[in-house]
């Protein structure tokens, strides 16, 4: 049996963390509370959290760069990231620096923008940019939501539409919904007095896709859409349909520019065009099972059936070349080069690489994560690295 190194001070993990960074020196893992990668900084950069419970900021050093004395952080864009420093007061950093200075209004979001926060004045809304410019003054509209791709999405007597960053209708008022703005377009929902149609729209207010569908859901590389026949076709960025309304179902897929389409209870890996990447279906097709890591890009995690009538789990290539037959009652991602996997005679987890190699034993109740050259795994109902 492995011996078990207990961890005293685990990386403690928040919205936009990355588990596989904590390359810290011990000190700093001594030191703090709480460590978590930011993610968004153009250098590597952590937030800590110390005795008292306040936020600062280290380099990979552990070099203060900002000093904890925040209640909480928004998320980093573009190197700045904004802190509450108490109940309603707020402070705008620069990372790339360290300088801080107030935002001078109460905000309604810590989150940055395209560069522009929703601020609060008398109850009402306005937009700053980030130097405390107010964009758009309160009471013009009934709301202001969050920008993107130089339009905001606003409200006017009950209806939604766009305006620029002075404030100038772009897209009338006349939608049910407005979504903000991503890779200049957005999604609109039009109220037809018997439902719902969804389309999306430029910068320009023209319809690329028209609104006329059941559902749309932006994913990475496509749009999802769904016909009133409940069936789904995916759409470019651009508006250009690139598959029929064939699929059941379709799914985002971590970290890789394709998504999977599900047949007639069949799963089909599906490229940027559209297109097929291989013949072959599977029943299921994952990067990851568990909350573990995805598995490298390039590989994913296929689910079949054999004699058995289970599903069992193997590993494939984006080609659709077999590496791992699915034998496997489980299978995840664990770091860059491993996986976790269980199989028929043992109700406990192992570890094993991409060619199959058992690297540890089945004695584990779960496997967390990869830690340098070790694993963070739970053994006898205790968490360590082995």
């Amino acid at each position: 049996m492995k011996h078990l190194l207990i961890i005293t001070c685990m990386c403690l993990l928040y919205s936009g963390s990355s588990a596989q960074n904590c390359e810290l020196p011990a000190l700093s893992w001594n030191q703090y509370i709480g460590v978590y990668r930011l993610t968004g900084s153009s250098a590597p950069l952590f937030a800590i959290r110390n005795g008292d419970r306040k936020i600062g900021v280290i380099d990979l050093s552990g070099k203060i760069v900002v000093p904890a004395i925040y209640l909480s952080l928004g998320d980093v864009e573009n190197d700045k990231v904004v802190g509450e420093i108490a109940k309603h007061k707020y402070e705008l950093i620069d990372l790339r620096n360290g300088s801080r200075r107030p935002v001078g209004y109460p905000l309604l979001s810590k989150e940055l923008h395209d560069g522009t926060l929703l601020a609060s004045l008398n109850g009402k809304t306005q937009l700053i940019n980030v130097d405390g410019k107010v964009l758009i003054k309160p009471g013009i509209f009934d709301e202001i939501l969050e920008a993107g791709c130089g339009l905001v999405p606003v409200v006017k007597n009950d209806l939604f539409g766009y305006v620029n960053y002075s404030g100038k209708v772009v897209v009338p008022c006349k939608y049910a919904n407005a979504e903000t703005m991503v890779g200049n377009t957005g999604i609109v929902v039009l109220d037809t007095g018997e439902g719902q149609s969804y389309g999306v729209v430029d910068r320009n207010g023209n319809e690329v896709i028209p609104v006329s569908f059941e559902r749309i859901t932006r994913m990475p590389n496509f749009f999802r859409v769904k016909n009133s026949a409940g069936r789904f076709a995916l759409f470019n960025t651009s508006g250009v349909q690139l598959t029929p309304f064939t699929f059941d179902a379709v799914f985002d897929a971590e970290g890789e520019d394709k998504v999977v389409g599900a047949y007639h209870g069949r799963q089909l890996l599906i490229d940027t065009l559209g297109k097929p990447v291989f013949n072959s279906s599977w029943m299921s097709l994952h990067k990851r099972t568990g909350a573990s890591d995805p598995v490298s890009k390039g590989f994913w995690i296929a689910g079949d059936m054999k004699t058995s009538g289970v599903e069992k789990f193997g590993l494939i290539k984006t080609n659709g070349e077999v590496v791992l037959e699915p034998t496997f009652n489980q299978m995840g991602g664990l770091g860059k080069d491993y996986l976790f996997v269980s199989i028929d005679g043992h109700t406990l987890l192992g570890i094993i690489d991409y060619s199959g190699k058992q690297i540890l034993p089945f004695e584990f109740e779960e496997c967390l994560q990869q830690r340098g050259e070790g694993f963070v795994v739970k053994q006898n109902g205790k968490i360590g690295v082995v």
